[in-house]
């Protein structure tokens, strides 16, 4: 390319001074349409095309930014690593019927900071005059980015949009996601807990700054832990230790923090791979939601603890769950309704127990010799063998639906504590 011939071109490109008109004039002199992105894919400028009528690119104009499914391709990540370790733009050709793309990762101090993507809208592939050209504009932007102080000291929005971007499954990519946490300086070891913390109550609903304070006392509390406000939660990522919060020797420690500062917490299983954040972040949000409503007494629950219950949770979006009772749940509460009796949740205890007449027999606080007719009662009513597992365990997981079924649907309190499920038919 001929700079004397461009000579006003090249003096605007030099002269711009904000990443729009970068674009603006780097666009009169490279033949393609071209998008500026921080390093969250949050748009940041692109070059204006009337006449581009391409659906992937219009998308990206209304979202305000690159999809992470896109964003995540391995081909695109691929040619960004390239362009870090080389200092060039890399060629990505077509893909899934997209145009050949022309990528860039812009740098700072060995800090990703931004990415420049130009689409390839001919059948001629890039010549090395516009790669050049091309490198050239991220050049310049990169330069204006680092006089910027909001791209280079993580501003809270940008902050902001990675935490929902990786809560939300937005983001999966495990590269991009350790970069991000180099990048915030946040302590990233595997495996680790999330958890999602609230206050107790509606009525203690807190602002954002009683949030904040909360969740830096709890960061202070919890040894190499990474704390952080989302929304009306705190989400704070634990590793495991034998001197975690959630280890048995300092669980007390932990619930007795939740009570005084009146909060309550919910514990994802522990996350082996970070692209599976999201995952585990409804798991630490359905601990919380479930053992609120279910063991509203307690301050911490535990994920491994309430699985059972978010599976009939989702079962019951689409059928009766009562439906999955085993028939001897039903046989039982009939036979109590109608002769006034507890067998229903006498069986239960038992089962709780292990089948020990003395254990449960001080669980429901009656004689032996009375918890001993009943089972007896229940033998004569049923025809089942509850020496056998998959008996225990059918039954067991019934009186988890009817616990559920309980708390989550019926709403009469008398119902609630007498747990009688409805007659089948």
């Amino acid at each position: 390319m001929n700079i004397r011939e461009y000579g006003e071109q090249f003096h605007s490109l030099m002269h711009s001074r904000s990443l729009q008109a970068i674009l603006d004039a780097g666009r009169e002199l490279f033949p393609f349409p071209m998008i500026l992105c921080d390093f969250t894919h949050r748009l940041l400028a692109a070059t204006k095309e009337p006449g581009l009528h391409h659906a992937p690119w219009d998308e990206i104009i209304s979202l305000g930014r690159i999809p992470l499914d896109r964003a995540n391709q391995k081909s695109a990540n691929f040619c960004y690593r390239r362009s870090i370790k080389t200092g060039n733009a890399q060629i990505e050709d077509e893909v899934d019927g997209s145009p050949v793309m022309l990528r860039r990762a812009l740098c700072s101090d060995s800090k990703i900071i931004g990415y420049l993507d130009a689409p390839c809208y001919r059948e001629e592939p890039f010549t090395d005059d516009e790669i050049v050209l091309f490198d050239m504009i991220a050049d310049l932007c990169t330069l204006r980015m680092e006089k910027d102080h909001n791209y280079m000291e993580s501003p809270d929005n940008m902050l902001e949009f990675f935490i929902s971007d990786l809560l939300e499954g937005r983001m999966v990519n495990e590269q991009l996601i350790e970069a991000r946490f180099r990048h915030f300086n946040w302590e990233l070891k595997i495996p680790f807990y999330l958890m999602t913390i609230q206050y107790r109550s509606e009525e203690e609903w807190p602002s954002n700054l009683i949030l904040q304070s909360a969740c830096t006392r709890l960061a202070a509390a919890i040894p190499l832990s990474t704390a952080f406000v989302y929304g009306r939660y705190i989400k704070v990522i634990v590793p495991p230790s034998a001197t975690s919060v959630l280890s048995m020797p300092r669980r007390k420690e932990f619930q007795d923090i939740l009570e005084r500062e009146q909060l309550s917490a919910g514990v994802s299983r522990p996350c082996q791979n970070v692209k599976n954040f999201a995952e585990f972040n409804t798991q630490s949000e359905q601990a919380l939601e479930l053992g609120t409503l279910l063991r509203k007494e307690n301050r911490v629950f535990f994920y491994d603890d309430y699985a059972t219950f978010h599976a009939l949770k989702i079962c019951g979006e689409t059928m009766d769950i009562m439906t999955l009772c085993h028939s001897a749940i039903y046989a039982l509460a009939e036979y109590d309704h109608e002769h006034g009796t507890y067998l229903l949740a006498t069986l239960e205890a038992y089962l709780l127990c292990h089948l020990s007449l003395p254990e449960a027999a001080g669980m429901l606080r009656i004689h032996r010799n009375t918890l001993s007719y009943r089972i007896n009662k229940i033998n004569d009513l049923l025809d089942i063998d509850l020496n056998r597992s998959e008996t225990l365990t059918q039954l067991l997981f019934s009186y988890q639906i009817l616990e559920y079924y309980s708390a989550a649907v019926m709403r009469d309190q008398d119902e609630q504590r007498q747990r009688v499920p409805f007659k089948r038919g």
